[in-house]
This record gives C-alpha cells, sequence and structure tokens, in this order.
C-alpha cells in the first residue's frame, strides 16, 4: 500500500500550490467561493453561537435528569453543543486555534463519544466496529479536538463507501512509546498516489460540494496537540489512518 507519513503531511500541507494550471484555478475559485461566505458567516455564527448556548443548557439539564438510557445520548448533545460553540468563538475570533486548555483524555471515553457522535450519521450499509479500549489508557490533549479529527476521518471513510462497507476503530498503546495510537481503517475505494499527495492540500476536495479544508485542518489540530498521523492506501483496497496523541504524563 501508498505510505504517507507524518513528515509528508506536515511538507505537503504547508506547500504552496503546484504549477498546475487547472489545480491552481481550482483553488482560487475556491478560495473566492469561501471569501464571499465568510463575508456573511459573522453575524450568522452569532446569532446560531447564541442558540448553541440554550442547547448546551438543555442537554446538560437533560443528563442530569434523564434515565440511564438516556443519559448517553443527553451527554453526547452536550458535548457536541459544547465543541460547536467552541468553534463558533473561533470564527467570531477570526482564528483557528483552539482556546481550550489541553488536559488529560481517556481513550476509552473518547473512542465511545466518537462511535456514538458518527451512528447515527453511518447509513445501514456501513458497519462500524470499535475494538477494545482499556479504561487505563490516557492521552494529552483537547478532547473537543481529538473528537473532531476522528470525525472528520470516518466521515471521510463513510463518503468513501458509497455502496457501502465497513469502518474498523482500533487503539494501540504501548507503555514503552510516548504515543497512543487510534487506527481508523475502511474498505473503501482508497486513494491513487497522485491524490494522496495531495489529501492535506489546503482546499483540495475530490468530493463536488467539498470545501477541501477537513484534513487540512485535521492536520493543524494534531499538530498543535504535539501528535501525529500516518495514512496508508491503494485504489480498491481502502485506506488506513493512523492519529497518535502524546500520552499524559505520570502524575
Amino acid at each position: 500500500m501508498l505510505r504517507l507519513s507524518w513528515e509528508d503531511i506536515q511538507q505537503l500541507g504547508e506547500r504552496e500550490w503546484d504549477g498546475d494550471e487547472q489545480e491552481t484555478d481550482c483553488k482560487f475559485r475556491r478560495m473566492e467561493s469561501l471569501a464571499h461566505v465568510g463575508q456573511m458567516t459573522a453575524s450568522i455564527v452569532h446569532d446560531i453561537k447564541n442558540d448553541l448556548g440554550a442547547m448546551a443548557a438543555m442537554a446538560k439539564y437533560l443528563e442530569e435528569h434523564t434515565d440511564e438510557e438516556g443519559r448517553p445520548i443527553a451527554g453526547m448533545l452536550a458535548l457536541a453543543a459544547e465543541r460547536s460553540l467552541q468553534r463558533a468563538a473561533e470564527v467570531l475570533g477570526g482564528t483557528h486555534v483552539s482556546r481550550s486548555v489541553p488536559g488529560p483524555v481517556w481513550i476509552r471515553e473518547l473512542v465511545e463519544r466518537t462511535a456514538l457522535a458518527v451512528a447515527h450519521s453511518l447509513p445501514a450499509c456501513i458497519c462500524l466496529k470499535v475494538g477494545e479500549v482499556s479504561e487505563t489508557t490516557v492521552a494529552y490533549g483537547d478532547i473537543h479536538g481529538m473528537m473532531g479529527v476522528l470525525i472528520n476521518i470516518i466521515y471521510n471513510a463513510r463518503d468513501a463507501m458509497p455502496e457501502g462497507g465497513r469502518v474498523e476503530i482500533c487503539v494501540r498503546d504501548d507503555p514503552s512509546q510516548a504515543y497512543i495510537a487510534i487506527w481508523i481503517s475502511d474498505s473503501g475505494m482508497g486513494m491513487d498516489a497522485k491524490t494522496l499527495r495531495r489529501a492535506f492540500r489546503p482546499y483540495f476536495t475530490t468530493k463536488a460540494t467539498g470545501t477541501g479544508l477537513g484534513l487540512d485542518n485535521c492536520r493543524r489540530l494534531v499538530r498543535d496537540m504535539g501528535g501525529r498521523m500516518e495514512v496508508w492506501t491503494a485504489p480498491g483496497e481502502g485506506t488506513r489512518v493512523c492519529v497518535s496523541f502524546r500520552r499524559a504524563p505520570k502524575v
């Protein structure tokens, strides 16, 4: 399979667009479109931010007052609202930099919440399988950003399997290593070498309605948390993404 290392991802993500005329034209058309949208964004996000605040408060209330069966869903709603509030604040502040304070993140909780968040967005023809995760596996980072990375990768896997398939999440924790690895594998169409090398470039997309910013945002979030990413893929053989986060320091 083709492999894209973390060093390659960083280099390609920061590199200016190459000299391909058609690709450059595509980039600037997307930038023009996004700039136009950006002019309307601030006022809309301001109103949405107020609604999200109310949603987060109601979700917290439900989490505290609902039964055992409904509590995880209410908690997920609260977490999603908090993530959205954080992103809205970043948009209003004109930055992509997270304002949250990193700390210990229990990987089992991270994976369970991620699986719950995406479950209703996956069609019935796609099977999501989650491997066992130890309760003692703890990374250091921002749970909102970490969830955002994993969700984005899973949605990319979903879009690569229009006729169905499987997505697997597997955690590999070697106590002798400084990083905890989260593997997300799919049985989708995979990528050729040219697409793989462009996948992390801003504004590059293979989707008709895509912005080309999802994987670039993932790269930035992982970088800012001191993590790493690697990708293995081949046409017709699916894609495997390894996201590694720093192990939480022992207290």
